[in-house]
């Protein structure tokens, strides 16, 4: 919380770099906050949403803003990149965080608040890049396909995917087959 608080205060003295360094050491915080709740899951229903539910949708609206942030930061720095226009350095960025989606995804095992969030996140900033200013239609359809894939990643790393796919490779033993002590008996004869 002193980090997001931190992060404010820095937004509003206008220091951006500044605000990119603290966005990103909260971004770490809660990754590895995340990846000890799953280590540790959740006892219940209500623990999963209180406690995964919030802690997993700040970690998902914190990569976003993340992202926004260092474009921000690029773009007001008016850094020679090498290329004519500013929509570049946003769907770069927005290329990076679809990777980081699906790593996150991957490494989080598809936490639905981290993923649906993310997803948020960038159909907003799809949105807001169709519809108000400044208009990128390149950063649009970057932000729209980052979101979907941020969920197709979610779903595919999701336990609910993964015990269904284990239960394909392993069907249950049909009626009548011989118990784990029976098969233990024959293989000692």
């Amino acid at each position: 919380m002193a980090l997001n608080a931190t992060w404010l205060l820095v937004t509003q003295a206008d220091w951006v770099w500044a605000s990119v360094v603290v966005i990103v050491a909260l971004l770490v915080n809660l990754l590895v906050l995340v990846s000890r709740l799953g280590r540790e899951p959740a006892s219940g229903v209500p623990e999963r949403i209180v406690v995964d539910g919030t802690f997993g949708g700040y970690l998902g609206w914190v990569t976003v803003a993340t992202a926004a942030n260092l474009a921000a930061a690029v773009v007001s720095s008016d850094l020679d990149l090498g290329v004519e226009d500013d929509p570049f350095v946003a769907v770069a960025v927005v290329a990076v965080v679809a990777i980081a989606g699906v790593l996150l995804a991957r490494r989080l095992g598809g936490r639905w608040a981290v993923g649906l969030v993310l997803a948020w996140g960038f159909g907003w900033i799809a949105y807001g890049r169709f519809a108000d200013e400044p208009r990128s239609t390149a950063t649009a359809i970057a932000a729209g396909v980052t979101a979907g894939v941020v969920l197709v990643a979610t779903a595919w790393y999701s336990p609910a995917r993964a015990r269904t796919a284990r239960r394909k490779r392993c069907p249950p033993a049909p009626h009548g087959s011989l118990s784990a002590e029976e098969l233990s008996g024959i293989r000692h004869l």
